[in-house]
C-alpha cells in the first residue's frame, strides 16, 4: 500500500505541466522575508489530512483535491510567519497558558478543525487564531485600512473537468461568442461583481488575482465554473468588524488576515510555481495557469 505521504507527493508531481521529473531534493514551498517552508512540511501536513480522511471512511481524494490541500497548507504556514511578525510589531502577545486554556474549552479545537488544520498543527492554528484576534481588537473602532479588489465576472456551470477546459478554449479562442453561450446555458453565471471584503471565501478560486479578460476554471458542487474576468478593481478600503461578522470563521480569518498585507510586502513572499501562484490582496496561495 502506497502511503499517504508518498501518495501526496507523486500526486503534487504528477500535478504540474512539464517536469521531467520529481526525484530532485526537498526545496521550498514558499518562503517568507528570509524564513523558508519545505515543501516536506506541507506535504506532511497534507498527507495526515489524507489520512484523516481515509481512517473516517472518506473516498481517494483526486488531483485536484491534493492540489486544493497544498494550496490551503501552504496559505496557512505563511500566514502563520506573518501573523508572528505582525504580533510582534503590535505588542500581542500570546501565551502557552492562553493557548492551552482555549484548547481545553473544546471550542478552540473544533475552530482549528473547521479550517483545515490536521491534528498536529492543531496548537500552532490555536496560536495563529488568539494572535489574529487580538490584531483585530487591536484596530480602530472606524475600522483598519486594507486594499480591497473587486471583480465583475459571468460564465457557465459545467458538469466535468474536460467540458469545463473545452469551455474556456472556446472563450479565449472566440471572445464574441461568449454571451450568446451564458445566455444559452442550462446553468449561467450571471454577471456579478464580488470584493475580496464581501466575499473572502471565494478568494481560494484565484478569481480576485485574475485580470480582465482571462477565463479561469475552478470545481463546484456541481461540476465546474468556467468564469469570465469582465473587469478588475484594487483600491483602499477599511476592514470593520462588521465585515466579519457575516462570515463563517474561514471568512472571518480569510477577513482579518487582510491586515498582514503590509507585513507581507515588506517581508517579500515568494511560493513555489508547482503548488500555486501568492495573490498579495488576500493573501492566499491560488492556482496557477487559470485552474488548469
Amino acid at each position: 500500500m502506497v502511503s499517504a505521504r508518498r501518495f501526496v507527493t507523486v500526486l503534487a508531481c504528477a500535478g504540474v505541466v512539464g517536469l521531467t521529473g520529481c526525484a530532485a531534493p526537498a526545496t521550498s514551498a514558499a518562503q517568507v522575508g528570509d524564513q523558508s517552508i519545505s515543501e516536506s512540511v506541507i506535504f506532511d501536513r497534507t498527507s495526515a489530512l489524507v489520512t484523516q480522511v481515509q481512517s473516517n471512511g472518506g473516498s481517494t481524494l483526486n488531483t485536484s483535491t491534493i492540489a486544493e490541500l497544498n494550496r490551503t497548507q501552504t496559505t496557512s504556514a505563511i500566514r502563520s510567519q506573518l501573523l508572528e511578525i505582525a504580533a510582534a510589531d503590535k505588542g500581542v502577545d500570546v501565551t502557552d497558558e492562553q493557548v492551552n486554556a482555549a484548547l481545553a474549552s473544546g471550542s478552540a479545537k473544533d475552530a482549528a478543525n473547521k479550517l483545515g488544520a490536521p491534528e498536529t498543527m492543531v496548537e500552532q492554528t490555536v496560536r495563529d487564531l488568539l494572535r489574529l484576534e487580538g490584531l483585530v481588537s487591536a484596530q480602530p473602532t472606524q475600522g483598519a485600512p486594507i486594499t480591497n479588489v473587486t471583480v465583475r465576472i459571468d460564465g457557465v456551470t459545467v458538469p466535468t473537468r474536460d467540458e469545463a477546459v473545452a469551455t474556456r478554449s472556446q472563450f479565449l479562442s472566440n471572445p464574441g461568442s461568449v454571451d450568446a453561450a451564458i445566455a444559452a446555458s442550462s446553468a449561467p453565471v450571471q454577471p456579478q461583481s464580488v470584493s475580496a471584503l464581501t466575499t473572502p471565501t471565494i478568494a481560494p478560486t484565484g478569481v480576485f488575482n485574475a485580470r480582465p479578460g482571462d477565463v479561469i476554471l475552478y470545481p463546484s458542487q456541481s461540476g465546474y465554473y468556467v468564469v469570465r474576468i469582465l473587469d478588475r478593481t484594487v483600491e483602499p478600503g477599511v476592514l470593520t468588524a462588521a465585515d466579519l461578522q457575516p462570515q463563517d470563521l474561514g471568512g472571518q480569518f480569510d477577513l482579518g488576515a487582510l491586515l498582514l498585507q503590509p507585513y507581507a510586502e515588506s517581508a517579500g513572499i515568494d511560493v513555489n510555481p508547482r503548488l500555486g501562484v501568492w495573490d498579495p490582496i488576500t493573501l492566499q496561495v491560488v492556482p496557477g495557469g487559470a485552474g488548469l
